[in-house]
């Protein structure tokens, strides 16, 4: 298929959704006779919108009804705002360039968003960055699966369902876990849920791409209200999870600025000399900032709490022996 035509899907299918949403067009054929295509065409895009973007969609013999909006459930049309009020060219570029740098979407959609948010951008423009970020669509099974899990995770939130699954860790070994789904994130291009297993009082992260089979069951499973998961990524470091922890640092005065200008974290100063200052940090658990701190080597010191400066020292100790011989 031509780029220009790919180009042209692509717009389609997001105006397909547009239609039905908004009530414009919501049978197959005030669709087909919208885009002056066949039926199957309309059939291709309403499945293009639930596999890639996870709406689920309805037809109840006579027309298409949106019964969640899946990754476009926060996008708001409003006629009264136009497109260059809501976006600018150098926010095109420096969305493609976060979303390549931090692997936060499969192949699978890459694309898709790409040409959606060059439209915003001239055409000359739009042609020459294109042509720096090329990753178009593959058919990874993987990301297949991860996909199927995720819409099944999804429907389990909105369910407010417990869902059961097949895991395989790190070490390779396999066993079954039932969880209250709370949340998704996204951590060096791996996709992991966020939830409460039956097993264990705190919430747990499970990597999406170890799940072998996941079913979503009858068994009521609704997340605490107050779970905010971007106030809860700002405590989580590296995807490690645990209890909610107070760790403070005393690092040396060059390290202020690489310290404080970590947006993701809930921290603060304590106290501050010409030499040292004192940084509180709120985390969940303490591996992953015990990863984190060990980058400063003998620029931070642990000072709370003390079972983590006692990991610290052990680390410390341990590399001392292999650098030692």
């Amino acid at each position: 298929m031509p780029k220009e035509e790919k180009a042209k899907k692509v717009r389609r299918v997001f105006d397909t959704y547009r239609l039905i949403n908004e009530g414009e067009a919501v049978t197959k054929r005030e669709l087909a006779d919208e885009f002056n295509v066949s039926l199957d065409t309309i059939k291709n895009y309403v499945s293009e919108l639930k596999r890639y973007f996870n709406v689920d969609i309805e037809n109840d013999g006579k027309r298409y009804i949106i019964k969640d909006g899946g990754d476009f459930e926060d996008l708001k049309n409003d006629n009264r705002i136009s497109t260059d009020d809501l976006i600018s060219a150098d926010d095109v570029i420096l969305v493609i360039s976060a979303l390549i740098q931090s692997n936060a979407f499969m192949e699978t959609k890459m694309s898709i968003i790409r040409n959606s948010l060059l439209k915003a951008l001239p055409p000359k423009e739009a042609k020459k960055l294109k042509a720096m970020l090329v990753f178009d669509k593959t058919d990874n099974g993987k990301d297949r699966i991860i996909e199927e899990n995720v819409k099944k995770i999804r429907s389990a939130i909105a369910k407010e369902k417990k869902i059961s699954f097949t895991y395989r860790d790190y070490e390779d070994k396999i066993k079954k876990h039932t969880m209250i789904p709370y949340s998704f994130a996204c951590d060096l291009g791996k996709y992991y849920i966020i939830g409460k297993r039956d097993d264990t009082k705190t919430l747990k992260h499970m990597r999406i791409d170890r799940i072998i089979s996941l079913e979503v069951t009858e068994v009521a499973g609704k997340k605490e209200e107050k779970f905010n998961v971007y106030n809860y990524l700002k405590k989580t470091w590296y995807m490690f999870g645990g209890e909610e922890t107070k760790v403070v640092v005393r690092f040396i005065k060059k390290c202020k600025k690489v310290v404080i200008e970590r947006n993701m974290s809930v921290g603060h100063i304590l106290r501050e000399d010409d030499e040292y200052f004192d940084y509180e940090f709120i985390c969940n658990g303490t591996k992953g900032i015990k990863l984190w701190l060990m980058g400063f080597g003998g620029e931070a010191e642990v000072l709370e709490p003390e079972s983590l400066r006692n990991e610290m020292k052990k680390s410390v100790e341990e590399m001392m022996k292999i650098y030692n011989n």
